[in-house]
């Protein structure tokens, strides 16, 4: 392309792109325009960042390498664990630590892997036996947990791993150690212990009945609930006078009467079912009674 060419084409286009954007920005609104330049400005700045970032990761990378490299020069197995772990080595790092006994940090590096059984171990060997626990706990091993919260002597949190692994019975002694009437009643129900259930529900009942007055009527219902729960579990293992007893306690004066007929309690039947509103059975009763005394 010579001179004249350049000049007669080429020049002339160029201004004419010129006019052109000139043209275009002159007919743009103030508001516009200055959106433009905000956009412009905020791709130069996230640009910037971008580079920063890159530059970030290399110093990372070569930070890592460095801290492997020193490690692996180091004379000091525990310091080479550490700097295994700063690098991200974390095999070598397990390794270093456990050549000279450091279990909780061969847990920690476990725990970052998550690997919560490999961590429990470790924690267990280093005498951490809550933290052991919690590993187990997050591995979901909650019978392994509960041993290891009884370890430490966190008798609540270990009655909530049995009842997790429904080691029913387990969890109701330690919630009874407690004073957790109900609950070890509800537990020793569910495996299947009835004569401990009985028991638990009577003892929170007669508890409670004490101040149940000045309770709100959803705490009073619960406390009758439990009377009527250790009586039917009396029944269910044939103890009738027993049953007879607790239902009579909390005014279930059906349920004690009869109760009191399997226990060979006549009269005290057909007291029950007078008191129950019950007159023809309490009359029947009473029929009963006096062809005895004939």
């Amino acid at each position: 392309m010579n001179v004249s060419d350049w000049q007669g084409h080429v020049l002339p286009l160029i201004a004419s792109s010129f006019q052109t954007i000139q043209n275009y920005l002159l007919s743009l609104s103030a508001t516009t325009l200055i959106a433009y330049i905000c956009l412009i400005a905020l791709m130069v700045w996230g640009y910037s960042l971008f580079k920063k970032y890159r530059v970030m990761q290399v110093e990372n990378s070569h930070s890592t390498s460095r801290g492997a490299a020193l490690a692996a020069r180091s004379h000091d197995p525990f310091l080479a664990g550490e700097l295994f772990e700063q690098s991200q080595n974390y095999q070598q790092a397990i390794d270093a630590y456990k050549s000279v006994r450091a279990f909780q940090q061969v847990g920690r590096v476990y725990e970052h892997l998550k690997q919560w059984d490999d961590a429990a171990q470790f924690y267990s060997l280093s005498g951490d036996s809550e933290k052991s626990a919690i590993m187990y706990q997050r591995g979901g091993d909650y019978l392994q947990a509960a041993e290891c919260y009884l370890a430490c002597g966190k008798h609540i949190l270990a009655a909530e791993m049995y009842e997790k692994a429904s080691e029913y019975k387990k969890a109701a002694v330690q919630y009874e150690k407690f004073g957790r009437q109900l609950k070890s009643a509800q537990l020793y129900r569910l495996s299947e212990d009835y004569e401990r259930a009985a028991e638990k529900y009577e003892a929170y009942f007669l508890k409670q009945k004490l101040v149940s007055s000045n309770q709100p009527p959803e705490k009073q219902q619960q406390v009758k609930q439990a009377a009527f729960e250790s009586g039917t579990l009396y029944i269910k293992i044939n103890r009738h006078k027993k049953a007879m007893e607790i239902f009579a306690a909390a005014d279930f004066h059906e349920h004690a009467a009869e109760a009191a007929v399997h226990a060979g309690e006549i009269e005290k039947a057909a007291q029950f079912y007078l008191a129950a509103g019950l007159f023809e059975k309490a009359a029947k009763i009473c029929d009963v009674i006096g062809d005895q005394k004939q």
